[in-house]
């Protein structure tokens, strides 16, 4: 809710906000009371603030070849949806990963297999996936160069 408060005061029209902690994996598992989603979505429609984008948590990995890393990973993204679809939002914004050993192009079909499972059990074509590229560092994947 203070999200939007703070939209409101600087006179915005639309917000990115983090459904849980932006970092820490121990939140990431947050689940939202639905009377918290109500009264986010209803105080959004009084607001008539515009698109909601969520940001997922940096640590998701859906590039991973490390199979642990990567099952983690897609139900940390799956969670967001989730969230993302509770408080009513238009987007979800997620970091590809890095493809550590594996080369750039198994990287992309890992990620995209990821996306896929991740969505698998909850989509529903109201929140649209958008895949942020990075910085470049190491072995991201989706850099711009």
């Amino acid at each position: 809710m203070n999200a939007l408060e703070a939209a409101r005061k600087l006179g915005c029209n639309a917000l990115q906000i983090f459904s849980a902690s932006r970092g820490c994996g121990r939140e990431a598992r947050r689940v939202l009371a639905e009377v918290d989603a109500l009264a986010f979505r209803a105080r959004r429609e009084e607001l008539r603030l515009g698109p909601l984008v969520v940001h997922a948590n940096y640590l998701i990995n859906l590039a991973s070849a490390e199979r642990m890393l990567q099952t983690r990973s897609i139900q940390a993204f799956h969670d967001e949806i989730v969230r993302a679809l509770a408080l009513g939002a238009d987007f979800l914004v997620v970091h590809p990963g890095a493809r550590g050993e594996a080369t750039a192009g198994q990287a992309i079909s890992t990620v995209v297999e990821s996306v896929k499972q991740g969505i698998e059990a909850s989509a529903d074509g109201r929140v649209r996936i958008l895949i942020e590229n990075s910085a470049g560092m190491g072995t991201a994947v989706g850099f711009a160069a």
